[in-house]
């Protein structure tokens, strides 16, 4: 079960959805989705991607640039030690960390824009069918994220603080 917006004026809905929720309920759905399109939620993160993409290069360029510099220098000065490859893994665990970082960015300006589309939802008058369809979703498949990196990680709000939200308005 699912929907999605895709550009500024399409919205996608599966079948699963259309036959599992009730007709409010669903147009509650697709006006948060609505909420997603019309707030240019697509090309908002398409050119923070873009933006994101160069800035990034432009830092592993430079990183690169070093790393390859040091490797240089630690490999004509530990030619035969077991320190080049620790160095090499150690400089390759801060670079992981360096992309990771750039995602977890990214993924809270995606939850932070979830919650605006449903308060869009209970704004237009879906206010009920939206927290019918959380309290749904959390019987469904909720999963309470574990951890400071499992939170990082998550695409959309955790649903009982969704519902928290809209229970304002």
């Amino acid at each position: 079960m699912n929907a999605y917006a895709v550009g500024r004026n399409k919205l996608g809905i599966t079948r699963g959805l259309i036959q599992s929720v009730k007709p409010r309920v669903l147009q509650s759905i697709m006006a948060h989705e609505y909420g997603l399109a019309s707030n240019d939620y697509l090309w908002n993160a398409l050119y923070m991607a873009s933006v994101n993409a160069v800035f990034w290069s432009l830092i592993n360029a430079s990183a690169m640039f070093v790393i390859i510099a040091i490797f240089v220098l630690i490999f004509t000065l530990f030619l035969t030690s077991g320190l080049l490859s620790g160095i090499a893994r150690g400089i390759m665990n801060v670079y992981r960390l360096w992309v990771r970082m750039g995602l977890y960015i990214a993924r809270f300006g995606s939850r932070s824009r979830e919650f605006r589309s449903d308060e869009i939802a209970a704004v237009i008058g879906y206010r009920e069918e939206a927290i019918e369809w959380f309290y749904l979703l959390d019987q469904i498949n909720y999963k309470a994220p574990r951890g400071l990196l499992d939170q990082l990680n998550q695409t959309h709000p955790p649903t009982p603080e969704r519902i928290a939200n809209l229970e304002k308005y």
